[in-house]
């Protein structure tokens, strides 16, 4: 008996030094928003229907800290184009890939935000909430179930700061916003809500409407490439919504898919007038390299394969991403944006493009903010 109630209270102990140390120095404070060098491009000054508002936000760990950390980062480039008189009823906002995925930090010990790489960060963050990650690693279908648990986790947090903040800026800005990516479990949209179920992980795309309603439509990465499927599943190219904005049909093509043709036919046949490509590249300089060919999937039949290892990265973006392929079809316009900054050691890389009426442009290859307007 008495050897019971010693290993009970060993353990209550145990537990109460552990509930103390996993819920300290989560202070929520609000980090000064950091821009860097604000770059500003302007393609097109005459206004014809609408605008494509592409901002490619240098986001650090610190802005992933809390709801009002991120919306205050994402604020300050509305609040600079609404100086410059860009922003229209009309005007689409295009954030980059995975810009809502990185809410995985969210409100977390402030260790997290400093650590120097994300292995240590993840690492505080699953032991700061083991019992929560043991629940979810259980349940995790990945093969990398670390990550699927990680994730899992922190989905309903995730899909609610990520939510919250699109929505509130899309009314209170009177715009539409694509907005970006956002790694989840099977979401759904009900009640104004993205809710994260029980399934699989994916890379996911939502629009929010000027009205700050969530369109209940979700567009699916289709080609994860060869890291991102060791935890996220595929989509399918007949299942890419087609979403009705104020300026006419959009279709929104995540990254990697940007590269294959049949994505482009699919909105084609089904009379898109707009494409938005949210991306995100890392390590900083792949742009330079010489191009390793297409990743987790064969190379499509179109494609040049004495290109692989002769071209650089960019040369292949520019060939057989957006900007190469966008003459091919009949869309008005389109725009590829970029993630900017350094998330723990996850250094950031790409180049924005748009076309407009089959005009291509190019941004600036700088590790900086760019806010760029493109009117169409």
């Amino acid at each position: 008996m008495k050897k019971t109630l010693i290993i009970s209270l060993s353990i209550i102990i145990t537990l109460l030094i552990y509930n103390i140390w996993a819920n300290a120095d989560r202070k929520a404070t609000i980090p000064e928003t950091h821009v860097g060098m604000l770059v500003v491009n302007q393609h097109r000054d005459t206004l014809k229907k609408g605008n494509f508002l592409a901002i490619q936000p240098l986001m650090e760990p610190k802005d992933y800290q809390n709801e009002n950390a991120f919306s205050a980062k994402l604020e300050y480039y509305l609040l600079e184009a609404k100086s410059r008189h860009w922003l229209h009823k009309n005007t689409i906002v295009v954030l980059p890939e995975y810009i809502g995925t990185w809410l995985v930090a969210a409100d977390e010990k402030n260790t997290v935000y400093s650590s120097k790489n994300i292995e240590k960060a993840m690492q505080i963050m699953v032991k700061s909430n083991i019992f929560s990650f043991t629940t979810a690693y259980l349940s995790a279908k990945a093969k990398d179930k670390v990550r699927d648990a990680v994730f899992r986790m922190k989905a309903p947090k995730m899909a609610k700061i990520y939510g919250n903040v699109l929505s509130k800026l899309a009314k209170k800005y009177n715009l539409s916003i694509v907005g970006g990516s956002i790694v989840l479990p099977n979401p759904k949209v009900e009640n104004n809500q993205i809710i994260p179920q029980a399934g699989n992980l994916y890379n996911v795309s939502f629009l929010f409407h000027p009205d700050g309603k969530i369109d209940p439509k979700i567009t699916v990465k289709v080609f994860p490439t060869k890291d991102e499927q060791s935890f996220l599943s595929e989509g399918k190219i007949e299942n890419l919504p087609v979403y009705e904005t104020p300026v006419g049909k959009l279709g929104i093509i995540v990254c990697a898919d940007s590269w294959y043709a049949g994505v482009y036919k699919h909105f084609q046949n089904k009379n898109c007038d707009l494409i938005a490509v949210p991306s995100f590249m890392t390590p900083a300089g792949l742009m330079q390299t010489k191009w390793q060919g297409y990743s987790g999937y064969p190379n499509p039949k179109d494609v040049d394969t004495q290109d692989i290892n002769k071209i650089t990265e960019r040369q292949a973006w520019e060939k057989y991403a957006m900007a190469g392929r966008f003459r091919n079809y009949k869309f008005r316009a389109g725009i590829n944006v970029f993630i900017r900054g350094k998330l723990w050691d996850i250094s950031t890389d790409g180049l924005g493009y748009s076309f407009v009426e089959k005009s291509l442009y190019k941004d600036q290859m700088l590790n900086t903010s760019i806010i760029t307007n493109v009117q169409f």
